[in-house]
């Protein structure tokens, strides 16, 4: 134990008087010549002040709180593990805070709260300890604050250097110092409570006399085999009931898969927990398609709730030992799902990892002899009556074409140094090609939406499905009507359902669309043996009956009452905002039918 010896490093970046607050980056350096690292024994130490509004402390009484099962981990949302001198960058955990509560319901138990070294991180069994661990340590009951003292806390984060496997320790001779840095989370996430939406409330925290301790022993000059067990956190974005996400994983050597939910109005919401574990609504099938270590291709689909989460917790390499019961499921802090590989290493950067999320009614429709495919070459027949498609069309990418100089130029993205930023280059044949066939002519005022894409979509269709009629619903022009109205470009981003930024400022926050050349889409299907129209969605559905279909409706509300009175309401105006030439009716619908 002679040999054993306790190590301090500050942060190189010193805080200001008023401490580290939410965006704040906190970085360290720690090195100790001619020792080593034992492993797993960093933590990390600071006071805290949690105010409710400028710099009133949180006090008795107050209904503002921290996530209990994380305690102080709340506060740091990223962490970044770099060994400049011989690897580099070695980890870049994100989401830090959702993956802890993950591992802190999948493997902890209310008993395990009871430890010493959790309550030090400002943790505990109950919901209510993440409450008093915000209030200052000097208020009273009465709730006001008798002194400035702070709360304080010592935690050890879940990066790779706390999570290694063997025990001969990190030898700074041979790899180098080691640098840690940390992005602090953002008030609205690490805090929450009905408090924190009163008007003139402004929830922070400030973390002061923040410091990094870890121990040492002695280099015997032998070289250790080390490793290092680290996570990567994706970040997705799904829609409905029913989802499928696939992605490739940056690392060839995966155990394990662990997935959880949050819906977006809750992220950042100061009344909701921001690393709750939701439920997935409705949720009925969960299906994991992935190469194994063998590079076979394997889809596993689990049916049942407790399949789902056994696998979850299994992934997390639970002893057992977990927050997973119906009452946290519930209340929506306790639903994990995943997959664990069982004590193999899958190489998940080349092959993607998919999931597949199916809702009650969806496994219901498959029941119907209704097929959901992911792409049209899954369909196990070759003939339809009706292909019918709502705002796909503007889903398929298209290229950007710019006429200057008197050439056709494409516009294209450049990333240098993280930064993104728009560049020309000379366009492609088939660019060109597209653009003369539809006898587009150059304006330097204008960027051209090149939808090539468009026609090999149609052409898969046809092909594969050789349909009689083909309807298509969706938002664009006719060329005419583009060349009259001279817009700069009509590609849009939108986000929360809101027209948003240039998509090079937040890419991949945003959704990315272009109104349909329905002009293009009509010559292409004329060649593919087509007769097509364009009419107003409002004028289609009218010329198919859509009146009298209304008019059955109202005379049923008038002999309606209750619940279902108010459900005929509700459908009828849904059916108003279809024909309203001011919104959804404005939409077009185009007609094809085989000739």
């Amino acid at each position: 134990m002679d040999n054993l010896r306790y190590h301090q490093s500050l942060p190189e970046n010193n805080s200001p008087g008023l401490g580290y607050q939410e965006f704040s980056s906190v970085d360290f350096v720690i090195d100790a010549v001619g020792r080593k690292l034992v492993p797993n024994s960093i933590r990390i130490e600071a006071d805290l002040v949690i105010n409710s509004t400028g710099t009133t402390a949180v006090v008795v009484g107050d209904a503002v709180q921290i996530d209990n099962q994380i305690g102080a981990h709340c506060f740091f949302e990223s962490w970044q593990i770099s060994l400049p001198e011989s690897q580099g960058l070695i980890q870049n955990a994100n989401e830090y805070c959702r993956y802890m509560k993950s591992v802190a319901a999948g493997t902890l138990s209310r008993n395990d709260y009871f430890d010493g070294k959790l309550a030090c991180e400002l943790r505990g069994a109950l919901v209510n300890i993440g409450r008093i661990n915000c209030q200052s340590l000097g208020s009273n009951n009465a709730g006001s604050a008798q002194s400035t003292h702070l709360n304080n806390f010592c935690i050890k984060p879940m990066f790779c250097l706390n999570r290694m496997v063997g025990a001969g320790g990190y030898s700074f001779a041979k790899y180098g110092q080691i640098r840690i840095s940390t992005n602090l989370a953002r008030d609205s996430n690490a805090l929450y409570g009905p408090d924190g939406t009163k008007a003139g409330n402004d929830l922070n925290y400030t973390l002061s006399n923040v410091r990094i301790r870890y121990q040492t022993i002695p280099d015997d000059g032998k070289v250790d085999k080390l490793m290092m067990n680290s996570y990567t956190m994706i970040k997705n974005s799904i829609n409905g009931s029913a989802a499928n996400v696939s992605t490739l994983v940056p690392s060839k050597a995966v155990s394990g898969v662990t997935i959880n939910f949050l819906e977006q109005a809750t992220e950042s919401n100061r009344a909701e927990n921001s690393y709750a574990l939701q439920k997935y609504p409705q949720m009925a099938e969960v299906s994991y398609q992935f190469s194994d270590a063998t590079n076979q291709y394997v889809s596993y689909t689990l049916t049942s709730l407790a399949d789902v989460l056994q696998k979850g917790l299994s992934s997390l390499k639970s002893a057992g030992y977990n927050l997973v019961d119906m009452d946290n499921y519930m209340v929506d802090q306790g639903f994990i799902a995943g997959i664990d590989f069982n004590n193999q290493f899958i190489d998940l950067s080349k092959n993607k990892f998919a999931v597949e999320l199916s809702s009650t009614a969806r496994v219901e429709l498959s029941k119907k002899n209704i097929q959901n495919v992911a792409s049209i070459e899954e369909l196990t027949f070759n003939e339809s009556d009706l292909v019918f498609g709502n705002e796909v069309l503007d889903n398929i990418p298209c290229s950007v074409a710019v006429f200057k100089d008197n050439k056709w130029y494409e516009k294209v993205v450049n990333l240098e140094e993280e930064i993104f930023s728009y560049d020309f280059v000379k366009a492609r044949k088939e660019i060109i090609d597209w653009i003369e066939i539809n006898q587009i002519k150059g304006d330097e005022n204008i960027d051209i939406e090149v939808q090539i894409n468009i026609d090999k979509f149609l052409e898969n269709i046809i092909h594969n499905l050789n349909p009689k009629t083909i309807l298509f619903f969706d938002y664009g022009f006719e060329q005419k009507d583009r060349v009259e109205r001279k817009y700069r470009s009509l590609l849009r981003t939108y986000k929360d359902h809101h027209l948003s930024v240039d998509p090079i400022l937040e890419p991949g926050n945003v959704d990315i669309t272009s109104d349909i050349n329905f002009s293009s889409v009509k010559r292409k299907l004329k060649t593919l043996g087509y007769e097509s129209s364009l009419l107003l969605q409002r004028d289609f559905l009218i010329n198919n009956g859509f009146n009298e279909y209304f008019d059955t409706l109202q005379n049923k509300l008038l002999l309606s009452e209750g619940i279902e009175n108010l459900k005929i309401n509700s459908y009828l105006s849904g059916l108003k905002a279809l024909i309203d030439s001011n919104g959804l009716g404005g939409f077009y619908c185009l007609e094809a039918k085989k000739i």
